[in-house]
């Protein structure tokens, strides 16, 4: 039911368009109405869905809660950003959500190999749930360019949003 609410609230912007409704209903929104909605829809997904432990993006296609993937991840780290410049959240807020994700895919219990991360991880504890019946080893090596790329801009982020909520971020360089 949760997974039918998301998709429509994703949609949504959607039904606003003249050919999408019928024609029936019209709303005149500007270019920047419209970006502001399609962002903060998509925040919104990102936002509420998130695990509650790791604060990655479920994997929604499978039915298990506590599948996060680290390829949705990149797109809600995105997401979150765009949601704390346009005011859908503080900075403060964000960069609290950022840093529960530095700090699980961090951890020591949190599978990696190499420093890349699978493309399915257990959200609670950190351990690779297996995308196919092969080892996760080619699935590893196929997200190893979008990993490393989100990785490398979460850390530019995490520093960007070094705002001092207790103490400051540092992570890397």
């Amino acid at each position: 039911m949760r997974l039918i609410i998301y998709v429509m609230l994703l949609l949504y912007p959607f039904s606003l368009l003249p050919a999408a409704s019928g024609g029936k209903k019209e709303k005149n929104l500007s270019d920047e109405e419209l970006m502001t909605l399609v962002q903060k829809q998509t925040f919104r997904y990102f936002w509420d869905y998130g695990h509650p432990v790791s604060g990655l993006a479920r994997e929604r296609s499978n039915g298990n809660d506590d599948i996060v993937t680290i390829g949705g991840s990149g797109f809600g780290v995105m997401a979150i950003i765009v949601g704390a410049e346009r005011g859908f959240v503080t900075r403060e807020q964000a960069a609290e959500r950022m840093l529960k994700i530095v700090s699980f895919l961090n951890d020591k219990n949190t599978d990696s190999y190499h420093g890349i991360w699978a493309h399915w991880i257990n959200g609670q504890n950190g351990e690779t749930i297996s995308f196919s019946r092969w080892k996760d080893v080619s699935v590893v090596l196929l997200m190893t360019c979008g990993v490393r790329l989100n990785g490398i801009g979460l850390l530019k982020v995490v520093r960007m949003y070094s705002i001092g909520i207790g103490h400051p971020i540092t992570v890397g360089r």
